[in-house]
């Protein structure tokens, strides 16, 4: 699967004048080297998952679209979020019991759906680990001076949800946060702090 955003050109009048012109996506997916379809999408793609049966992409308007692999027609409604999409993580058969389908925003929120019913399992906010390891109790959102990555988000096998949260080296070594989110206890362990 590849996505290449597209610039669209029209012209289009408004109140004042005119609207800028707005970015699309192209979503081609291939099997084996040949094109099995592709779709022009309003708006831009920016995160993007799959599993056996589906292509799921996130979008900037806040928006997951889920695509049938097979034909490349929509599974399913849209689902509109509100923010800006910034990771999906669709977790297969082969890893978990259950299939889960994770989506992050760019305003801290984590959703996490059972795959198969689409039934919300999970929604929690990361804005606590986010304060853990920035070491500060102040409202980060509102920083603008510091930027988290998640370098890795997965299902472990019974459907808890994985967060690495990489941490600026000081003297040059790499290390990381781990946290893992336990159904049971409704809250984020912290299970490696760096070293």
């Amino acid at each position: 699967m590849t996505v290449r955003h597209l610039r669209v050109n029209e012209r289009m009048e408004d109140e004042h004048g005119c609207i800028p012109p707005s970015v699309c996506s192209l979503l081609v997916v291939t099997r084996g080297g040949s094109v099995l379809w592709h779709r022009n999408i309003e708006g831009q793609t920016t995160a993007i998952t799959g599993s056996l049966q589906h292509c799921i992409i996130g979008l900037a308007n806040g928006a997951i679209q889920i695509y049938d692999l097979s034909s490349g027609s929509l599974a399913m409604p849209r689902l509109i979020l509100g923010d800006k999409i910034a990771s999906l993580v669709c977790s297969s058969e082969l890893e978990c019991a259950e299939k889960r389908l994770v989506a992050i925003t760019t305003t801290a929120i984590l959703y996490q759906w059972n795959y198969d019913t689409m039934h919300l399992t999970l929604k929690v906010s990361l804005l606590p680990l986010l304060r853990a390891v920035s070491g500060t109790s102040s409202d980060i959102r509102n920083s603008g001076h510091r930027k988290y990555v998640l370098s890795d988000v997965t299902v472990d096998p019974i459907g808890r949800v994985v967060l690495t949260i990489p941490v600026a080296p000081t003297d040059g070594k790499r290390t990381c946060h781990v946290f893992v989110f336990d159904p049971q206890m409704r809250c984020w362990r912290h299970l490696l702090t760096p070293w």
